[in-house]
């Protein structure tokens, strides 16, 4: 059950529509956009909601009822606003998200809450548009408390439960050739055993890729495959850090002598442990 002010109710039983929405989205760091579907900027509760496109309600599809609600938004990136760079960065990330309804013609009415939540997923098919799938706050509640088991590890490599330091498997590089989009040399890797790397991550520190993460598929004699294409082109010069990865399996923990922080059961049985009856 909604609350709405009887001013509201009234408009939305009105036979003319002055209705329109308004949509909040969180950056990391605390930076805050506000857009409107209407042909025009809009002030409402201190903040100015921008007539702009990044926002396009016509894309909006909403599932609601009382257990939880999730949301698809398709958004332009562009420079200034939402920032495909950002984007793909990790920026938007978990960033909450808030839809409102109000009228235009009478801003004193109030708003109707829509939706209350966070960016989930994000799929960005170009650098001009980007697909955000979100989902309610009601639902992020709704999740289970405490760990399911599973064979393999469910840290993180290097982070807090894992408590392995990555500074040991970490080397700084310098790109001296270039294969492709996801493909570089680096003189300072050679001595690398094949696929000493995989699974692994590129953390770029110099170039147009500064700042950005990509895996490792693979490495062999010096050269580097990443799994996905940078932002940018990688360019000769380009400067950053690789860093193992870890297959999250005991035999990968075994390895890097980490084994009494291994998150993981494999020795439950599963069901073909339960033998036939």
């Amino acid at each position: 059950m909604k609350n709405i002010t009887p001013e509201m109710a009234d408009i939305i039983a009105s036979n003319v529509t002055t209705l329109c929405r308004l949509w909040t989205i969180e950056r990391k760091g605390g930076t805050m956009f506000y857009f409107t579907d209407h042909d025009r900027d809009l002030d409402f509760e201190g903040h100015t909601y921008l007539a702009d496109s990044s926002f396009m309600a016509t894309a909006v599809q909403t599932r609601l009822n009382a257990v939880a609600s999730d949301l698809d938004v398709s958004v332009l990136l562009a420079e200034g606003s939402l920032e495909y760079f950002d984007m793909i960065s990790g920026m938007y990330d978990s960033a909450p998200v808030t839809l409102k309804i109000i009228s235009y013609a009478n801003l004193d009415a109030g708003s109707i809450m829509l939706f209350d939540g966070k960016v989930s997923t994000h799929t960005i098919p170009n650098q001009q548009t980007a697909l955000l799938r979100l989902v309610g706050n009601v639902k992020l509640v709704t999740k289970a408390l405490t760990e399911r088991y599973s064979a393999t590890c469910r840290a993180m490599f290097g982070d807090a439960r894992c408590k392995f330091d990555l500074a040991t498997v970490t080397a700084g590089f310098t790109a001296t050739a270039v294969g492709g989009a996801q493909l570089f040399t680096a003189a300072a890797l050679v001595a690398a055993s094949i696929n000493f790397y995989r699974l692994g991550t590129v953390v770029w520190l110099t170039g147009d890729n500064a700042g950005t993460r990509v895996e490792v598929a693979g490495n062999t004699a010096g050269v580097v495959k990443l799994l996905f294409k940078p932002p940018y082109q990688i360019q000769v010069g380009d400067t950053g850090n690789i860093v193992r990865g870890c297959s999250k399996t005991l035999a990968a923990c075994t390895g890097y002598n980490n084994v009494p922080n291994y998150r993981g059961e494999p020795f439950v049985p599963g069901d073909e442990g339960l033998g036939v009856v």
